[in-house]
């Protein structure tokens, strides 16, 4: 039984890591921030890559302010998980069991992804049988030789080359 087990395992990390998966190495505009969603431990997390600050606002001053655990409120929230360990195997379109942090309140919840289609992924925080969702828009992000970045919608780019 534990050879048949250890056998399971290993094909599921492997065909994971080897697919191509929808979600991996993919990044996302939230309501005021970019989320890039990769392989974290061999699930999905989403980690955040950037903050829309106000003018002259460093973006990695804006601290973890609300954090429960007080150690944790004097760190950046660029960088951080706000997804972690969601089930990179989707059932009927739904990805599960992964926890979803909000940094405003500093509270995590069990969430949800619908990958509405390529554009568009739903995030959903539930507490019990209680869910709110946002949705977020797909981007493609280029990192420049001087490793600054660029972000287009890829709803936008992709209605663009229909009209060239």
């Amino acid at each position: 039984m534990k050879k048949f087990l250890l056998i399971a395992t290993f094909y599921s990390f492997a065909a994971f890591s080897s697919e191509d998966h929808p979600l991996k190495d993919t990044y996302w505009l939230a309501e005021d921030s970019i989320i890039s969603i990769r392989e974290c431990d061999a699930r999905l997390c989403g980690v955040m890559e950037h903050i829309f600050a106000e003018e002259g606002e460093d973006p990695l001053g804006i601290l973890d302010t609300n954090n429960p655990e007080e150690d944790l409120r004097t760190r950046p929230l660029i960088g951080i998980r706000l997804l972690d360990s969601f089930n990179p195997f989707p059932k009927k379109g739904i990805y599960k069991d992964g926890l979803i942090y909000d940094p405003r309140s500093g509270k995590s919840y069990k969430g949800k992804l619908f990958l509405i289609d390529e554009f568009t992924l739903k995030v959903e925080g539930c507490i019990a049988f209680l869910c709110q969702g946002v949705q977020w828009d797909a981007l493609e992000v280029k990192v420049s030789s001087d490793g600054s970045r660029s972000a287009t919608l890829l709803r936008d780019r992709d209605k663009n080359n229909a009209n060239s």
